[in-house]
């Protein structure tokens, strides 16, 4: 016969052996578990973030998976030992965290905040992991991811002096090509996706470099998982239909076009000010 008393806020719960009931109040309970349950799948979105490979991620959400039922597994077996539940909810807590947080939170008989807490914490994480925003990876996605990566987010030999120097990939080819002549492009080669710009050097460049055709194809190191995060190189350069093939030549045109390289008005504005 089953002796446990959920309803209220205070609980009768076995053993019996005194005439006077034993009462557990809200106070003696350990909420330490479902508070971990809660902030982990937010830890691990943040620690995502410096997981690029899908190795990572699946060594990252392979944890939080196991640390989320090791957490209700135990709090489960208090909640036995107090006769808040009943033994079969070890069970459920190891097959469904996010169910054994509801039944949790219907035997204290307190409310539901805990229960939220923990549903919305997975729910975000299964909604926000690389996993998830992978699938739907598409080639306007990886246009896209090229053109609003920041140059400390490309694999590159620059190093930066000031903060203020890390331009956007698409705003340097804004200054220095025309608008009407940029085109973006997906295709795959080598097995990698890849995304390459076109366009017309403008007057803004450098001399030597004004009125070339330019083409740069980005390479994205892309293994299915976590788009947001890939490493992306520069894998060649052409300039009027001819592959830049020269390692140093390169280097300099890309460095240039992406860091640099000033506006050939801004150099020519600040020389005449120096001067007078």
């Amino acid at each position: 016969m089953d002796n446990t008393n959920t309803s209220g806020y205070r609980f009768n719960v076995p053993p019996f052996t005194d005439p006077r009931p034993i009462y557990y109040t809200p106070k003696k309970i350990n909420n330490s578990y479902m508070t971990y349950m809660a902030v982990l799948p937010f830890v691990a979105i943040f620690l995502e973030n410096n997981a690029n490979t899908i190795f990572l991620g699946s060594l990252i959400w392979g944890l939080v998976i196991i640390m989320l039922r090791f957490a209700a597994y135990h709090d489960a077996k208090d909640m036995a030992a107090l006769g808040i539940l009943p033994e079969g909810s070890k069970k459920t807590a190891l097959i469904s965290p996010v169910v054994y947080s509801y039944q949790r939170c219907k035997a204290l008989g307190n409310g539901f905040g805990r229960f939220i807490a923990v549903s919305a914490s997975v729910m975000c994480a299964l909604a926000s992991n690389g996993f998830t925003q992978s699938m739907g990876a598409s080639a306007s996605r990886f246009v896209s991811r090229v053109q609003t990566r920041y140059l400390t987010e490309l694999d590159t030999d620059i190093e930066l002096d000031s903060y203020t120097d890390n331009y956007m990939v698409s705003d340097r080819m804004d200054i220095f090509t025309d608008s009407s002549s940029q085109t973006w492009t997906y295709i795959e080669a080598d097995g990698k996706p890849c995304v390459v710009f076109t366009g017309k050097l403008n007057e803004a460049a450098p001399k030597e470099y004004a009125g070339k055709e330019i083409e740069m194809t980005f390479s994205c190191d892309f293994d299915g998982y976590n788009i947001n995060n890939m490493t992306i190189t520069v894998s060649s350069v052409k300039t009027n239909g001819g592959e830049v093939t020269d390692k140093d030549l390169k280097n300099k045109i890309v460095n240039g076009i992406l860091h640099d390289w000033e506006p050939r008005e801004t150099k020519e504005s600040s020389d005449t000010n120096d001067s007078e």
